[in-house]
């Protein structure tokens, strides 16, 4: 445990009626902070060496007292895990400790807060905050917890946390570490307003599960394309899904895509100039044929905002995809994120173009993320070689 020194003493400059204002220097983890304690003493009277006024009690229990208030307040944070600092310590003197507010309070404050800023929030991040604060609700209820300091939670409470969601509320573990991933978040801009010193996770593993991205083959992706659809609304997902299997965008790309971003240069070329959603980055891509042919669909129609597609609900979008899959044949589960991993893998990769490039067209920052497809088109590669072999030894 590192220690933590508290020295009282006066300041001459600051005499009142005679007497001296007594001051609280507080050092820990080689920082100070210095307040008035609210207390005054003859300056005749006051034992330099040990901090005390010589022939007041009462006055030394008080001072006592604010020493006592510290040194218990900095080993209840201690055991906890938490180690403060005296910044801190002064505000726990002063009534301004932070650490005491609600998780909670603040969580609906931070909602609050981004909700403001759409540029940097997307409504889909939004509604991920809710429901990480709805299942905490529901969790510290389990627990015979209402309500909850920054202060109590620690690290323990993060794993049960973790073990509520992956047992109670059934999520896989993917889903589970993205959670708490975002509520790590909350807990850092938590840090940064003087709320704790320390962020609970600290120490805590994300537990990540390797997982297989779904994606269509070339006689899958045919067999959508040509499917007769005479329901109108299935007809404009289908669409929209073409269009992200030929584009890899994402759906809220897709359903941010208004008119004015398509740009035709003088060669013909077709391309989008528009804001990746999820990392506010500026993307300038071209467009395949086949993704501009879905485009050209809807150029004449009216759309709302002058969209360049149009859009449904997400929710709806996945249990119309689910319906399209079973029309054409197909086993796997569908959703409109199948669109990107299948540009991904067998639009782009499956004929050879570079990772580089693939990583441009998806919006990656890191290649890495883009390689994840590298792993999956080889394997991909390897079963249609192994077909090839069969059927060139009949």
């Amino acid at each position: 445990m590192k220690p933590i020194y508290v020295k009282f003493y006066l300041i001459e400059s600051r005499a009142k009626q005679g007497k001296l204002p007594i001051y609280c220097r507080i050092s820990c983890n080689r920082r100070k902070a210095e307040l008035f304690t609210g207390l005054y003493c003859d300056p005749k009277k006051w034992d330099i060496a040990k901090e005390r006024v010589k022939g007041n009690p009462e006055l030394n229990a008080q001072i006592i007292k604010i020493d006592s208030k510290i040194q218990d307040y900095y080993l209840d944070k201690s055991y906890q895990g938490i180690s403060p600092s005296a910044k801190d310590l002064k505000a726990m003197l002063q009534g301004n400790d932070r650490s005491s507010s609600s998780i909670l309070t603040y969580f609906e404050t931070f909602i609050d807060d981004i909700s403001k800023l759409p540029d940097q929030y997307t409504i889909a991040t939004l509604k991920k905050y809710k429901t990480i604060r709805r299942h905490l609700m529901e969790f510290l209820d389990g627990i015979e917890k209402s309500e909850i300091h920054f202060s109590d939670y620690n690290l323990a409470l993060v794993n049960e946390f973790d073990f509520y969601l992956r047992s109670k509320v059934k999520l896989n573990p993917n889903t589970t570490a993205k959670y708490l991933k975002q509520f790590k978040a909350v807990f850092n801009r938590a840090i940064q307003f003087g709320y704790l010193n320390q962020n609970p996770f600290t120490g805590y593993k994300f537990k990540l599960q390797k997982t297989n991205r779904t994606f269509l083959t070339t006689e899958e992706i045919n067999a959508i394309e040509t499917l007769v659809i005479p329901n109108e609304s299935l007809a404009k997902v289908r669409d929209c899904f073409v269009f992200a299997v030929y584009s890899g965008l994402r759906y809220s790309d897709v359903c941010n895509l208004t008119k004015s971003h398509l740009k035709t240069d003088k060669k013909g070329n077709h391309w989008l100039e528009f804001n990746i959603q999820k990392t506010k980055e500026n993307s300038r891509l071209p467009l395949l044929d086949k993704a501009y042919q879905i485009v050209a669909r809807y150029q004449s129609q009216e759309l709302p905002f002058e969209r360049l597609l149009p859009a449904i609900s997400h929710q709806k979008v996945n249990l119309f995809l689910k319906m399209i899959g079973n029309l054409a044949g197909i086993s796997k589960t569908l959703t409109f994120h199948v669109a990107r991993h299948t540009f991904a893998t067998t639009v782009t990769l499956s004929n050879n173009v570079p990772l580089e490039i693939v990583q441009k067209y998806l919006g990656h920052s890191s290649i890495s993320s883009t390689q994840v497809y590298a792993k999956i088109t080889s394997e991909y590669l390897l079963d249609i070689n192994n077909k090839l072999n069969t059927i060139l030894a009949e």
